[in-house]
């Protein structure tokens, strides 16, 4: 599966990558992944699952697929 972490995201991967892969032995609920990575869930204003949005709460994610975070933006 191939991450993608928007914006400051990538604050919370350890090489401050943008994009990374992980693999996945089975499918795993999207939120589970973000946990693990000690994103804070508030963080994220929009996830997408092969450009797709999707409710982070119930997405399901497996390896092959492609997962985008993005924060929330202002502007002024």
């Amino acid at each position: 599966m191939i991450v993608h972490l928007s914006g400051h995201l990538n604050f919370y991967e350890p090489q401050r990558r943008s994009d990374f892969e992980v693999y996945l032995a089975q499918p795993t609920a999207a939120l589970e992944l973000v946990r693990t990575w000690g994103i804070p869930a508030g963080e994220i204003f929009l996830a997408t699952v092969n450009h797709a949005v999707v409710d982070l709460d119930t997405a399901i994610v497996s390896d092959g697929d492609r997962l985008s975070l993005y924060p929330p933006a202002g502007g002024g």
